[in-house]
């Protein structure tokens, strides 16, 4: 069924800004130092845009920035989401943890690549799934 232009088009827009925090979070890890805290944020913001752009297609109402919400939202859509997801509940402290001073022991280089890794593959976990409902 042809979908309608305007919600294909905001759908994508999410989908782009997902991959544009997780090609930011891998290019800040090449600055020496690398930025870990601000890779693990835009680590977080990628997954987040990604299930906003899957709720989105899906025509599903949010009104958080909570990564365990928006899970549970996209899960009671697609019941697989939820175990596939279910890593990166630990990715939401991401989302503020470094924003702002605190006294916060920042992660090392090796977390910061794994939560990119993480992060990666949960977006695209939820992009083929939007992919394989727009092919039906």
């Amino acid at each position: 069924m042809p979908q309608d232009p305007a919600h294909v088009v905001a759908t994508q827009a999410w989908f782009i800004k997902a991959n544009e925090d997780l090609r930011e979070a891998e290019f800040v890890l090449t600055a020496s130092p690398p930025f870990i805290g601000s890779s693990l944020f835009h680590s977080e913001q990628a997954v987040e845009k990604a299930l906003k752009g899957f709720l989105t297609w899906h025509q599903i109402a949010f009104t958080t920035d909570d990564l365990e919400q928006l899970r549970f939202l996209s899960a009671g859509v697609d019941a697989s989401l939820g175990d596939v997801l279910q890593p990166i509940d630990r990715l939401s402290e991401y989302g503020w943890r470094f924003r702002y001073p605190n006294n916060l022991a920042e992660p090392g280089f090796d977390q910061a690549t794994e939560t990119l890794r993480l992060a990666a593959a949960a977006v695209g976990a939820v992009l083929a799934k939007v992919v394989a409902d727009a092919q039906r």
